[in-house]
């Protein structure tokens, strides 16, 4: 299978070029990821379950949807694609509350994943029973609705941390700081 192409950047936003979107984590290559997180008129908001198997962050609990965006691709146009391909949720780019890019760095020791990522936050309202969804069976293994209050405690008690992918403090005060004023 293809390595999907994606442009990268260097640390100051700037492409320098093109490469392999598995190949950029190998790379610590600076790339842009576009994060859609859906809240309902209940307070809720709706999370994915990392496929298992999966060799990033296999089986975890993730945001609403998301992913890379491709070479030349357009911030929007890559958060509305991402949550048509992975929970089937049909919407236009501009119909997205486009919040805030931040610079996101993680690493992975145990599969050598380098993650440099300018994430760009995305917020969107919709209430929908989860079951409708069309889920993307090599990215998307379940999804739920969780109370913000329920997702806060769960992210700072260790017994129930590690169920999530870890973002880090940073994006999660940013993400649960934007959902309260949402919701």
């Amino acid at each position: 299978m293809p390595d999907e192409q994606i442009d990268i950047y260097n640390e100051k936003g700037e492409i320098i070029g093109q490469g392999g979107k598995r190949e950029s984590h190998f790379n610590a290559s600076w790339h842009k990821v576009a994060h859609v997180w859906i809240y309902n008129s209940k307070g809720q908001i709706l999370m994915q379950q990392r496929t298992v198997g999966n060799i990033y962050y296999s089986g975890l609990w993730d945001i609403s949807a998301g992913g890379h965006v491709g070479v030349g691709e357009d911030l929007d146009i890559s958060a509305a694609r991402e949550l048509e391909e992975e929970i089937g949720i049909s919407v236009k780019g501009e119909e997205l509350d486009k919040y805030k890019q931040i610079k996101l760095e993680c690493y992975q020791p145990e599969n050598n994943y380098k993650n440099r990522e300018f994430v760009q936050l995305y917020f969107l309202k919709y209430d929908c029973d989860i079951n409708e969804l069309q889920l993307q069976e090599s990215e998307v293994q379940a999804v739920k609705w969780i109370d913000l209050d329920t997702f806060i405690h769960e992210l700072k008690d260790a017994k129930t941390k590690d169920l999530y992918v870890q973002h880090g403090d940073d994006y999660f005060n940013v993400v649960i700081g934007r959902l309260k004023e949402l919701i």
